[in-house]
């Protein structure tokens, strides 16, 4: 379940940067948010 989610932000922000929709940067905060929230649900 885990890469399934991590997936789908992935290809949903991709999405939005590759329509000019989204800037880089907050793609890339919003990963990393993904991702801490990932592992916190999996740690605990």
């Amino acid at each position: 379940m885990s890469a399934e989610r991590l997936t789908a932000l992935v290809e949903g922000l991709s999405s939005r940067w590759l329509s000019g929709s989204l800037p880089l940067v907050h793609a890339r905060e919003l990963t990393v948010g993904g991702v801490e929230a990932e592992l916190q649900r999996l740690s605990g």
